[in-house]
Order: structure tokens, then C-alpha cells, then sequence
């Protein structure tokens, strides 16, 4: 189920970053205690991936041209 949840897992239009971010993390907590650990590059790609294009693509954009994903962590979004 949570394996699902995260493949599946996409920012709404309507929902703050914040709130988005709070589902996230809620997912990779539950994986996590299943013995499903997501490694920190692949939540920051995940993150970067499911923001919708036509209101943070310029900012994804950015951050994907200005950082090192591999040493991206997700406290600094």
C-alpha cells in the first residue's frame, strides 16, 4: 500500500508545497518502517518530479541547474 502511494505520488493543484511535502514525508516515514527505506537523492527527485510543471517549473528548473542533486538534502527546500 505504501509502495503505491508513493509511486503514485503527485503535489495537487490546489495544495500548498507544505502541505505536499507533509504527505510526502507521512509516506517515506511508513515505508521506512515497513524496512522500505527511500534514499534521500530519490525523495529530492521524487519531490522535484511530482511539483506541477505550470506553477513550480521555474523553480525546479533553478534548483536542477544551481545544485548537486546527490548532495541536495530536503531540509533545504
Amino acid at each position: 500500500m505504501y509502495i503505491h502511494q508513493y509511486e503514485l505520488f503527485k503535489m495537487q493543484m490546489d495544495e500548498s508545497i507544505k502541505d505536499m511535502f507533509t504527505q510526502f514525508i507521512n509516506i517515506t516515514h511508513n515505508l521506512k518502517s515497513i524496512g522500505r527505506p527511500t534514499p534521500i537523492k530519490k525523495m529530492v527527485r521524487k519531490i522535484l518530479w511530482c511539483l506541477p510543471k505550470n506553477k513550480q517549473g521555474p523553480k525546479v528548473t533553478t534548483i536542477e541547474e544551481a545544485q548537486d542533486l546527490k548532495k541536495l538534502e530536503l531540509g533545504m527546500f
